[in-house]
Order: structure tokens, then C-alpha cells, then sequence
């Protein structure tokens, strides 16, 4: 389903029209309350990008912060 697609801080960002680090800020957040799941992936070389997904058993605590 939707809700469990991974994304990264650059996709969101880009697709909510916000900055990188505002992003990154709230996906933090809602990682520390156990909403989104997080995992690292290493490339060749630069820096590992950080996926975010929704953690299914939890969708229902994002609701009450979307309007």
C-alpha cells in the first residue's frame, strides 16, 4: 500500500515544497515517536541516505497530525 512506500528526506522535501532541513527536523521527530521507521543506505561513495516509512501498526498516530 501506499503508506508503507520508502522515501527519503530530498523526495518529501521536493515534493512538499519545503527545505531539506525542515524535513529532515519533523521526519526526526516522528522517527522519536515511533511513527516512522528509519533505515540507512550506503552508496559507493557520499554520505548513506536515510529512508523513511510509515510504520503500519502506527499509521493511525500520523492521523491526528494530518489535517
Amino acid at each position: 500500500a501506499h503508506q508503507e512506500q520508502e522515501f527519503s528526506t530530498d523526495e518529501l522535501a521536493n515534493e512538499v515544497n519545503i527545505s531539506r532541513v525542515s524535513c529532515r527536523k519533523y521526519l526526526i521527530w516522528l522517527v522519536n515517536c515511533h511513527i516512522l521507521f528509519t533505515s540507512i543506505h550506503y552508496g559507493v561513495t557520499g554520505r548513506p541516505v536515510y529512508r523513511y516509512r510509515v510504520q503500519p501498526e502506527h499509521y493511525s498516530l500520523l492521523k491526528q497530525y494530518c489535517q
